[in-house]
């Protein structure tokens, strides 16, 4: 059982969940105006893509990568006892114009994508890619990508952090991204799956991605361990550091909602709408139990102003939503039946699909011209998603 399962588990129902608690939903209620700032917080030609890349690829990114990249190296190349025709014999320290190169190859790699790499240098006509070749020769790009790294392993004494690897490069991105554009009034939290099949003790199994087994997140550690909210609630609480209290609404999926954080997140004048599991702390027993006909809605609020909802579609579907303009009540959507009928849907409902559409497009593009490969290492495929599929 995987570390998400057994957290369902210990959320699941409790003596605060039960039906007193719960009631017929009240007529909407003021929402908090949206008072935050929106938009970029910098300078950006997004006419020219390359300069946003570049934007976030920046020096300080490369010297990172220089560095630790370099510092790998030596340490391996002092720390065992290498053959005459050892590749490692050859190393030389690589700078950033090189580095530069070499993600530039990895990007290309993307875009026309071969078994294997070798397969860049060959000879034969069907697989040269005279490009590649004019860069970098084979030994060299194997030799980076060899020694590819982002933390040095000397500081790596503890295993509290278990993406300590890729730690300072997730850093200088994040904080990157956190300068650089702020979220308006909807914004959401979503997870992305890396594609990993190896041994890797925190690595997942969702059957709804379409790599069922990889990484998404570093798993509980210690000092996550005990709290009295579970991990998806702590995430949310640290990824909406400084855009509470200014009247947005967070649009998540049921591996973080729950009520206990849509009470929480109200409390700081920030609204919820997203999918729930039924088998959460806290859930209206009487809406998860009951079992509706094709177009149903059956909906409870509690007295903290917070509603859950279940709606027959061609499966069931449980939502829960602080937001009082996104009610209960259904409305024409886009899609038709096979009668050509125009299908009436809940709005929170809309409105989830809506926001949570971004997200899905972006994991579907960056699918489609993939750098990362299944002969590297964990970390390596994590940092090269971050760089080159984000």
């Amino acid at each position: 059982m995987d570390e998400s399962s057994s957290e369902e588990e210990e959320r699941g129902s409790s003596p605060s969940g039960s039906s007193s608690t719960w009631g017929p939903c009240k007529e909407s209620v003021q929402k908090h105006r949206f008072s935050g700032d929106s938009g970029l917080g910098v300078q950006l030609n997004i006419t020219v893509p390359v300069s946003v890349y570049k934007h976030f690829l920046n020096d300080d990114v490369l010297k990172l990568i220089v560095d630790e990249t370099n510092r790998y190296a030596n340490q391996l190349r002092s720390s065992v006892t290498l053959s005459r025709k050892s590749r490692m014999q050859k190393w030389r320290d690589t700078c950033k114009s090189e580095i530069q190169k070499f993600i530039a190859i990895l990007i290309a790699m993307g875009i026309v994508h071969f078994q294997k790499m070798r397969l860049y240098w060959s000879q034969k006509s069907l697989y040269r890619n005279d490009m590649i070749r004019g860069i970098m020769n084979r030994d060299r790009f194997e030799l980076l990508l060899k020694c590819f790294h982002f933390s040095n392993n000397a500081d790596q004494t503890t295993k509290a952090d278990r993406l300590t690897k890729v730690k300072p490069l997730i850093d200088l991105i994040c904080g990157k991204f956190q300068t650089t554009i702020t979220p308006g009034e909807s914004f959401v939290i979503d997870e992305s799956m890396v594609p990993w099949k190896g041994r890797l003790f925190f690595h997942q199994y969702l059957p709804g991605k379409s790599h069922k087994y990889g990484i998404v997140y570093a798993g509980k550690t210690e000092t996550t361990k005990g709290k009295r909210v579970g991990h998806g609630h702590e995430v949310v609480l640290q990824l909406t550091t400084g855009l509470l209290n200014e009247g947005r609404t967070l649009y998540i999926d049921n591996f973080y909602t729950s009520v206990g954080l849509a009470e929480e997140l109200l409390e700081n004048k920030t609204c919820v709408c997203g999918m729930l599991r039924s088998n959460r702390r806290g859930n209206p027993r009487e809406v998860c139990a009951k079992k509706l006909k094709k177009g149903e809605i059956l909906a409870r609020e509690n007295r903290n102003s917070v509603r859950v909802m279940k709606w027959q579609d061609k499966r069931p579907m449980l939502m829960i939503s602080s937001n009082p303009e996104l009610a209960e009540n259904v409305v024409p959507s886009t899609s038709k039946n096979k009668k050509g009928e125009i299908v009436m849907k809940p709005k929170s409902v809309l409105a989830y699909n809506k926001a949570k559409k971004g997200v899905d497009v972006s994991d579907q593009m960056s699918s489609y011209y993939t750098c990362i490969r299944r002969t590297l290492k964990w970390y390596k495929k994590l940092a090269i998603e971050l760089l080159l599929g984000s």
